[in-house]
């Protein structure tokens, strides 16, 4: 077999250069709770995906907020008030008793990143689904 056709097969058979990765499934996330996800290390990629579906409640009054925190060395992470200065945040849009799903595009900064899931109801807990798609 010549070279050159066993790299056209290896080539049409290759999946594009992606990661898709499942953190959370119907999780309920507690009234003014927050969860935290970390993502890494990164490596080898240029930015991600992030997608989240949130459930409410037909008594909500407010919905989620997803929080970027970039690190370094997987220890010292950003705090959420500069990752909010810094516009590191995204808060899909909220109607009581619906579902909502919004993704968003991150780069990456540094090799490690927590995605804060905050729950801004005091009252109401929210059913949340979260994927990553890591990009090259």
């Amino acid at each position: 077999m010549a070279l050159g056709v066993r790299t056209a097969e290896i080539i049409a058979t290759t999946k594009p250069v992606k990661d898709t990765r499942t953190h959370l499934s119907d999780y309920l996330l507690s009234a003014n709770a927050t969860k935290n996800i970390e993502v890494g290390p990164i490596t080898e990629r240029t930015g991600m995906i992030v997608t989240i579906k949130a459930s409410y409640a037909a008594d909500a009054t407010k919905g989620i907020k997803v929080r970027l925190l970039y690190s370094p060395d997987g220890i010292n992470y950003d705090s959420n008030e500069d990752a909010d200065a810094a516009g590191n945040y995204f808060e899909p849009s909220f109607s009581p008793g619906t579902t909502r799903q919004r993704s968003e595009i991150a780069a990456y900064v540094s090799p490690y990143v927590i995605l804060s899931i905050i729950n801004l109801d005091t009252i109401r807990p929210a059913t949340i689904s979260l994927w990553t798609v890591m990009v090259k």
